[in-house]
């Protein structure tokens, strides 16, 4: 047969033209609706990322009365004007495209060149490796790990870039599909780095960000940003985009772009979309909360998003073309994760609640069906089932007469005194756990702490158990901890029970008020140990204390409860670690004792092998419980404590602080008798150059740059002790020259007047002055607030964190609040909240967490002078970090320690049996 014959012109095609395969994108595919015969109108889309809200009254109308007659202005100078003044730059700075796609086109015409090699940070959107591949560049991916989340990390995004120099970094931030956002500051660092590179952010869902920062930076010439008003406006069906950079860079853009590449319906739909901020408010403060619901739906069926701060998140379902297919033969269509490398995953975009619930209702259906198969397969091959398995094959074999919670292994975590750290343990084992792909929670049936957080829900739980739970990669919940003492005096503390106060105890009635408290800390394990496989439950003070045993509600009877296997873990730092494990194990009873499966030695220093054969030494007296194994002295482990005594004087922990470098900025955190949630202010005390200090006496004090009065459970108690001191006189002399900041309780305090009218912290009646520095009355109220919180600052930029506090606080005269609280719960509100001196030296609020919000605390600091940029390098990558960065990567090393240590295949023998 004869040669086929190539047209010579083919030889002129460009060879990455041919070479390079179509990006897959989420949204309707036509043809194959067509193929299905399926109405593409009757399919609820899951796979698109746009405001699932749709467009404002006001775009509809504009459409409507559009000239389509006339061509459109070529270079869309009004819409480039109305952006401009909202993003408070130049016109001659932006470059209005057909969508973001054609902006990313532009880019990579006007800058990449054949031979040069670009980084794209994945995974992520496969138009960036595209247009890169289409110019003839090289191509080189980083993607980050499923164990974390698959964020990017800094160090190693450094260390490639000094090895391989780059013509330009592509990273999307927010990124598409995981939902998770870069701090803009590692950005700003990497372009001023390499100024030789350009440094292509697309921000097209930053809008979707609760408190979204641009990494707009107008200084830096080798910064381009891509903008999408598509998404968040829902103009999917105009395509347009925006590019953000310096003129010159724009200029290049504009001269190559196609004329008239932007309609006139999009350009008049964007001018109005961009005036209608309402419309833009109030969707996508209802897309949160339908987002968070989502996501507490997906957890309900057995489903764990991975953590996402956009209305999108990624799903692991096993195979995500198969799930997408099942789904879309429902007339529901979710994105196949297959083209970002992740085949295992499906990606999910919130729509209206009532959209959601549908999509639940099927993958509930789906992860049923899912379930029985593998148990018929397991049985039918005839060979021994795992674990998993084999409990929801007892489930169906027993029906009724099996409770639930039993479907959930348990393994707990015991001491032989109180901060002893069952807590650590119990928060790496949930980390180790999740890492593997468990899906795991912890369980406290009962603590005492004043360090408390709130819930989705807006219910008050401990921070150990929250800490505990996003360490599992899991959004808390008041069944982790149904029970919560919060002490008042030395002999009375508020009850919290399921999350809401539920009255105050006295020492006296506490026996008798635990057994009415048994019943709904059952009923809470049992609900939540319904929804898991594996739940690490944790013990309070020791489990040897046999004059408290008969009101046990959290120690050995709670094991029982849970048929959980027990480690026991004793502390060697205190001294007499072997006494106190053998004491512990010969004081329990022999049905107790036969539980503890083994033992762990905490905050060793120094080379575990001068303990010598422990095992050897301990069996005889242990009952034969072995040493599993030693964890080390880990003393700057930026993990919260369980309560407040490791800021006491003799406390074994002090505040975790940035490497050794002379401090910029000295803060002063006033020690409060009784001091709560004082863990949010442990990201000031890592900032390179930043000392934090816990003072509860005038000479402590000294001078600061900053005096901060936290949170506290009882204040007028507090309040009267700081004047016992003289601290309040110091206090209100540092305010003429430094800065002092309330939060919650201190923020009361530092008013004219608390009052307590019906009681709540002692006497009905009784009043207190406070220290007079901010013009306001503070009035204890009945009932307590507990929310998750979003506040906008007259800056414009939000923060969020949570509130707990019984109070009500007015601002006198014309007293300007410190913010605006704008959600809570999920709920979109306008409520001026807190208060600034007239000096501005002054500043308090209610709002708990609000030193975590990463611009915000570095804002702030450089207010009393610090300077990030004069800090030695080795300390400065700290600060590229943030703080949900941060805490990933604590409880990863605490995890690493701890498996280390004990390994894998035991704890996976405690669990499972074999």
């Amino acid at each position: 047969m004869a040669d086929s014959f190539v047209p010579p012109i083919y030889t002129r095609l460009r060879p990455e033209a041919l070479a390079t395969s179509p990006t897959a994108h989420g949204s309707i595919d036509f043809a194959e609706m067509e193929q299905l015969g399926l109405d593409p109108g009757a399919v609820l889309d899951f796979s698109q990322n746009s405001n699932p809200f749709g467009p404002s009254t006001e775009v509809r109308q504009a459409l409507q009365i559009a000239n389509m007659s006339r061509y459109p202005d070529r270079e869309c100078n009004a819409l480039r004007r109305v952006l401009a003044t909202q993003l408070q730059t130049a016109p001659e700075s932006i470059l209005v495209g057909n969508g973001a796609s054609e902006i990313l086109w532009l880019t990579a015409f006007v800058f990449l060149r054949r031979g040069d090699s670009v980084l794209i940070l994945g995974p992520t959107y496969g138009e960036y490796a595209r247009v890169a591949a289409l110019m003839g560049a090289t191509v080189h991916e980083w993607r980050g790990e499923e164990r974390s989340g698959f964020t990017v990390d800094p160090e190693a995004i450094e260390h490639l870039l000094r090895l391989h120099p780059m013509a330009a970094v592509f990273l999307c931030n927010p990124n598409n599909p995981t939902g998770r956002s870069l701090p803009v500051e590692v950005i700003h660092t990497w372009a001023r780095r390499w100024p030789h590179t350009l440094f292509v952010v697309d921000e097209s869902y930053l809008a979707f960000l609760v408190s979204p920062t641009s990494a707009y930076a107008p200084d830096l010439a080798n910064l381009l940003i891509v903008r999408s008003l598509t998404k968040e406006y829902a103009l999917a069906g105009l395509r347009l985009g925006y590019a953000l950079a310096a003129p010159t860079v724009i200029e290049a853009m504009r001269r190559v772009q196609p004329p008239w590449s932007v309609n006139t319906p999009a350009q008049v739909a964007g001018m109005a979309a961009l005036a209608d901020r309402t419309h833009l408010h109030r969707t996508l403060t209802a897309l949160h909360q339908a987002k968070e619901e989502l996501v507490a739906g997906l957890q309900r069926i057995r489903l764990q998003p991975l953590p996402s701060e956009t209305h999108f998140m990624v799903v692991r379902v096993g195979d995500g073309a198969a799930m997408r297919r099942r789904l879309l033969a429902h007339g529901l269509l979710v994105r196949d994760c297959t083209s970002f490398g992740l085949p295992a995953y499906i990606r999910i975009a919130a729509r209206k609640p009532e959209d959601n619930l549908r999509l639940l209702n099927a993958l509930q259906q789906f992860c049923s069906e899912t379930d029985r198969m593998e148990t018929l397969s397991a049985l039918d091959r005839s060979a021994p089932l795992s674990a998993p398995t084999f409990a929801l094959y007892e489930d169906k074999l027993y029906g009724d007469r099996r409770s639930r919670s039993l479907r959930a292994r348990a393994l707990m975590v015991l001491g032989t005194h109180s901060s002893a750290g069952k807590s650590f343990l119990t928060t790496a084992l949930c980390r180790i756990l999740a890492r593997r792909g468990v899906k795991v929670a912890p369980f406290k049936a009962q603590n005492m702490s004043n360090n408390a957080g709130v819930t989705p829900e807006g219910g008050e739980m401990s921070r150990a158990q929250i800490v505990q739970a996003e360490a599992a990669g899991i959004a808390p919940h008041t069944d982790m901890n149904p029970v919560l003492l919060k002490p008042e005096a030395d002999h009375r503390s508020q009850i919290v029970l399921n999350g809401k106060v539920a009255g105050r105890i006295q020492a006296g009635n506490w026996f008798a008020l635990k057994q009415q408290l048994w019943t709904e800390v059952c009923a809470a394990y049992d609900r939540l140990a319904g929804r898991f496989d594996v739940i690490v439950l944790e013990g309070a003070g020791s489990p040897a204390e046999i004059n408290l045993k008969a009101g046990d509600i959290v120690n050995m009877r709670m094991a029982h409860h849970a048929d959980a296997t027990c480690l026991l873990v004793g502390d060697i730092d205190r001294g007499g670690v072997f006494a106190a494990l053998a004491g512990t194990l010969w004081l329990l009873e022999p049905e107790d004792r036969s539980r503890i499966r083994g033992l762990v030695i905490n905050k060793f220093r120094g080379d575990p092998t001068l303990l010598g054969d422990v095992n050897a030494l301990l069996r005889e007296k242990t009952f034969g419980a072995p040493v599993l194994g030693v964890l080390p002295y880990l003393p700057d482990l930026l993990i919260p404590d369980e309560d407040a005594v490791s800021l006491q004087p003799d406390g074994l922990r002090a505040a975790p602080q940035a490497e050794d470098v002379a401090p910029q900025v000295d803060i002063a955190i006033i020690r409060l008798p009784h001091i709560a949630n004082f863990d949010e202010f442990d990201l000031l005390s890592v900032e390179p150059g930043v000392r934090v200090r816990y003072v509860s006496t005038v000479e402590e004090l000294g001078m600061p740059h900053a005096i901060i009065l936290p949170g506290a459970k009882s204040t007028l108690a507090d309040l009267a002790w700081l004047r016992s001191r003289g601290l309040d006189r110091a206090i209100i002399e540092a305010a003429r020259h430094i800065t002092v900041v309330g939060i919650c309780g201190g923020y009361q305090m530092l008013g004219e007047r608390v009052d307590d009218p019906h009681g709540v912290e002692g006497p009905a009646g009784a009043s207190m002055a406070g220290l007079g520095l901010l013009p306001v009355i503070t009035e204890f109220a009945r009932n307590k607030h507990t929310y998750r919180s979003q506040m906008r600052l007259p800056d414009g930029s939000l923060v969020e964190g949570y509130e707990i506090h019984m109070g009500e606080t007015f601002r006198l005269g014309e007293t300007p609040p410190f913010g605006v609280i704008v959600q809570r719960n999920g709920q979109a509100l306008h409520l001026p909240d807190g208060a600034v001196s007239g000096d501005g030296r002054v500043w308090g609020v209610y709002l708990h967490d609000i030193f975590t919000n990463d611009a915000f605390r570095h804002n702030w600091l450089r207010s009393l002078g610090w300077q990030a940029e004069t800090t030695a390098a080795a300390t400065h990558q700290r600060l590229l970090v943030s703080s949900l960065q941060r805490r990933a990567r604590e409880y990863d090393r605490l995890a690493d320690v701890v498996e280390a240590a004990i390994g894998w295949p035991t704890i996976e023998r405690l669990i499972w049996g074999r």
